[in-house]
């Protein structure tokens, strides 16, 4: 059975390409604000029917071309 309508996620890699927000990290047992970091998430589709997701974090207060760390999945 063929879905109508695509996925949050194929509609996401298929039109906007990125997303950018703000990662933060709490503490489990207080809830307080550990970190946070800016957020970039992009989309792609290598194959049809493979979403690729890679996502990137940036130090909130330094150059935004120096990556903190990534990390991709698909």
């Amino acid at each position: 059975m063929t879905q109508p309508y695509p996925s949050a996620i194929q509609a996401l890699a298929l039109h906007h390409g990125s997303w950018q927000g703000i990662f933060r990290e709490y503490d489990g047992s207080s809830l307080a604000l550990k970190s946070q970091k800016r957020s970039i998430i992009t989309f792609s589709q290598p194959e049809p029917g493979a979403i690729h997701q890679t996502n990137t974090y940036l130090p909130m207060e330094t150059d935004p071309t120096q990556p903190e760390g990534s990390g991709s999945s698909i």
